[in-house]
This record gives structure tokens, sequence and C-alpha cells, in this order.
């Protein structure tokens, strides 16, 4: 149409912009979503190597990955990069460094509870004010849905300072108050 009639397919004025290419977080989380976590790693080494900022969201796909599959040790280092360059932390940052403590070990039966604790320590001093540690810790457990941290959540949650409520829906789940452990 535009040929037959002469006219300037881009009148004076108006805006072309080409098609950005998809930026390092958008192929990591599309990566992670289609459950290549290999290739959300590669990713995250090429967005390195482009030496432009990397942003806190990327970072934690990154640790997405690391919860998946457990991995503290990868988790940890990601942290350190993280406060080295000053980016800033984030809830969703201090829950998936948790997962991969809860998720880490090489078996089944290993005890989780110093790694969760040790990293618990850390998210602690990165919490906004008022945001307490033992509620985040056990918030982190609940969403898992593993029925092996159910108790240590509900003993966290019993630690909670504050008032309380006669029920409190946590992770998504409704709690009564007489069902948790004692403190």
């Amino acid at each position: 149409y535009c040929l037959s009639h002469k006219q300037d397919p881009h009148p004076a004025g108006a805006s072309v912009h080409p098609l950005e290419p998809p930026s390092h977080e958008d192929r990591a989380a599309a990566h992670l979503a289609a459950g290549r976590l290999d290739a959300v790693v590669l990713e995250f080494a090429a967005a390195r190597r482009s030496g432009l900022p990397i942003p806190a969201s990327t970072y934690a796909v990154l640790l997405e990955v690391c919860a998946i599959c457990g991995d503290l040790p990868t988790a940890t280092r990601v942290l350190d990069d993280m406060d080295r360059l000053g980016v800033p932390s984030s809830d969703r940052v201090n829950r998936l460094l948790l997962t991969s403590a809860a998720r880490s070990g090489k078996s089944p039966g290993e005890d989780r509870s110093r790694a969760i604790m040790e990293v618990a320590g850390r998210v602690e001093a990165r919490l906004e004010p008022g945001k307490s540690v033992y509620a985040v810790v056990a918030e982190t457990l609940l969403e898992s849905r593993d029925e092996k941290f159910g108790n240590a959540a509900l003993v966290l949650l019993s630690r909670v300072p504050g008032p309380r409520e006669e029920n409190e829906y946590i992770a998504g789940l409704w709690i009564r108050v007489s069902d948790k452990a004692p403190g």
C-alpha cells in the first residue's frame, strides 16, 4: 500500500524502533520457566561478561536455580557477589537463600537445621526494620510444602514477637494458634 501510493511508511516525526533483543534477565527467566537450569547459569555468565550492571531480579533468577537444586554454596557465593557489588536484597532473595539451605545436603536424612540457622543469621541482617527472622524462616519452610519442615516452622512461629491472632494466614495456610508448638 505505501509503495503504490508513494507514501513514506514512517511519516516525519514518527519514531521507528526495531524490536529490542530480550535482556539477559528475560532469557534467564524463560530458561527457568522451561526447566533449563543449566541455561540459566550460562545466561547469567553471559550477563557478567557483558560488563553491564546486573539487576537484582537477575540474581534472584539464579538464586531460584540454587533453591531448586539445594545448592547452598553457590547461593552463598551469589549473595556475596550481590553484597560486594551493592546489589540490593529483597524478600524474594532472602527466601530463596533460605530455601537453598533447607534443600541442601547430600542425603534426605541429613540434618539441615544448622545450614538454615546459619543462613538465617545472614538474612536477619538484611531484613527491613520490624521484620522477624523467625517469621521469614517459618514462612519459607511452610511455603516449601515439605512436611518434614512443618514442626520446625511452627516452633519458629511461636517465637515471633508481637500480638497474636486467633488464626493466622501464613504462606497460604491458616494456622490456629493453639496448634503451634510451645515456645
